[in-house]
């Protein structure tokens, strides 16, 4: 037996079970928020999908970004991702001197203060899957 142990209030999959006794499916689920779901087949990708009531479900995709790498010039704006829902949040991963990213009506933007490169995360509310790009940022002329 398959079954997926998942997140009652947000519908995360926590895990996939293989188990020949319910027993030892049932031994698996660790508080009240947990709920095991009974599936046909272990090839589902929890970062993929999630359940939603009582069905396992894809996550909608990531937000269109603008491109998959974005050049930026310092002290200039860069764009990196529009039409954003409320309550997303942009992230720069990737060392020291990242700039701060703001979402602002939908817009996530940032002012690279130095050169480098950064990963920009845009982590929309759940279950709508986290996008990545690349920023380049150069001194300009």
């Amino acid at each position: 037996m398959i079954f997926i142990k998942y997140d009652n209030r947000s519908g995360e999959i926590i895990s996939l079970l293989s188990v020949t006794r319910l027993e030892d499916a049932l031994a698996a689920v660790r508080s009240g928020r947990e709920e095991l779901l009974l599936v046909q087949t272990a090839s589902l990708d929890p970062a993929a999908h999630y359940v939603a009531d009582g069905v396992v479900t894809p996550r909608p995709d990531a937000p269109v970004l603008e491109a998959e790498e974005l050049p930026a010039v310092v002290g200039g704006p860069v764009e990196i991702a529009r039409s954003l829902p409320d309550g997303t949040i942009c992230a720069f991963a990737g060392g020291p001197g990242a700039p701060e990213a703001r979402v602002r009506e939908g817009v996530a933007s940032a002012v690279p203060s130095q050169p480098g490169a950064w990963t920009a995360e845009i982590i929309p509310p759940w279950p709508q899957r986290v996008a990545r790009c690349r920023v380049v940022v150069t001194a300009g002329i």
